[in-house]
Formats: C-alpha cells, structure tokens, sequence
C-alpha cells in the first residue's frame, strides 16, 4: 500500500554545483529502473553481503551489490559508513511509505536538469529540443543524448511523462503536471558559470621581477 508523503517533506533542493551529473546507472531488465533500485535498496537493508550478485530478467547484468552501492552513492541513495552500506533517512522513507513521487522528489533534488524537463515540458518537445536546451541553457556539456534519454526513462517509469511515437513528442503526464509545482526548478540565470578573465588577451604583462628571474634563470648550467 502508498502512502503519500506531504510535499513540505520532501528532500530539499541541492545547489547546482553539488548536484549529480547522471542518473544511476543501473540495469533495467523487465522490471524497469524503480524495482531494480527497491530491490537494491532492501538488500542493502537487510545487510546483504556487499559480495552478493544482482540478477534482474531481462538483463545480462550481474553486478555485485557493492557495484550497486558505489554507482548509487553520488546520488545520496546510500551511504558508506565504517560499518558498511548503509540507508539514509531519504530512501528509508521511500521504502516504507512506497511513495515514488517522494522519489522522484528525492532525484529531483540530487540530479542536474531532471526537474528541469518537467518544467520544459510545459509544451510537448521533442528529445532533440530539451537536449538543446540543457546544453545551450544549462551548459551541459553532453556530447550525445543518452543523458537526456536516461533521464526521460526514468521520468516516464514514474509516471510524471507521456511520450507520442507519432509525433516523438514528450509531454506531461497529469500526475507529472501536479509534481512540478511541488519542486525546485533551477533557472539558469541562478547558475554561476566560471569566466577565464585572460580567454581573450593577446598581450600579456609580465611584471619587472619576473623578467629578471627569467633572464638569470637561462644562464643557469
């Protein structure tokens, strides 16, 4: 049985810079992301030995549960601990409530341009569009779609997108018009970009000092 967890609850928002670049990197199978992940989640749980293999139908996969954790880490899935892995608070809550917009909420919060396709889909756009956007917009430095396209799995195994094969158009699902209004998006005006002052210079000043250290530094044997 879900339980619904309060939106005021949800995990909050990370900076942009300490956000993720990716999306687990986890075999689908049959079963699609959300099981395998539960299922990854509740060994871990139930103190599983890091050594165990992880078989999913429909996937030649066979990592180990410690290949599971080290790949969910940068996400704040797990947590490493002197003990071993561990659950946070946060996917605690997602197994017991089985709440998977508190998950969503909780990759939203953790992962780059996740939030903000929900946000983009106001309109339906195609795959080629939002992957215009991210890099153009948000300067993700992506050199193929395969990001975007993990992401759009994710999002469409949630419920929270629609996708037309006619028209190859994303859209939001109903219940993905209801999330957005429940998480941070990041415009990107808010995003601090690094600016190399000297990118454009053609002359550069050397002080006195450091010219003189140069010309003694040659008739050095």
């Amino acid at each position: 049985m879900v339980t619904r967890m309060d939106p005021m609850g949800y995990p909050p928002n990370l900076e942009w810079d300490d956000k993720v670049f990716s999306m687990p990197n986890l075999p689908r199978g049959d079963v699609g992301f959300i099981r395998v992940l539960q299922q990854i989640l509740v060994m871990v749980k139930d103190n599983e030995p890091p050594s165990s293999k992880l078989y999913f139908s429909g996937s030649d996969s066979n990592i180990s549960l410690e290949d599971a954790c080290v790949r969910l880490r940068p996400m704040k899935l797990v947590i490493k601990t002197i003990a071993g892995w561990e659950l946070p608070t946060t996917s605690q809550k997602w197994l017991e409530t089985g709440d998977n917009l508190y998950l969503a909420a909780l990759l939203c919060a953790n992962v780059r341009f996740l939030a903000e396709i929900l946000f983009y889909l106001d309109v339906p756009r195609t795959a080629a569009e939002l992957q215009e956007i991210a890099v153009s917009e948000y300067d993700m430095s992506w050199k193929t779609s395969s990001a975007l396209n993990q992401r759009l799995v994710w999002l469409r195994q949630l419920n929270l997108v629609d996708f037309q094969q006619f028209s190859l158009e994303y859209s939001l699902t109903h219940l993905g018009k209801e999330f957005i209004k429940t998480v941070k998006v990041v415009n990107p005006s808010e995003i601090i970009r690094s600016f190399d002052e000297t990118i454009n210079e053609e002359i550069i000043i050397v002080s006195d000092w450091a010219r003189e250290y140069y010309e003694k530094s040659k008739t050095v044997v």
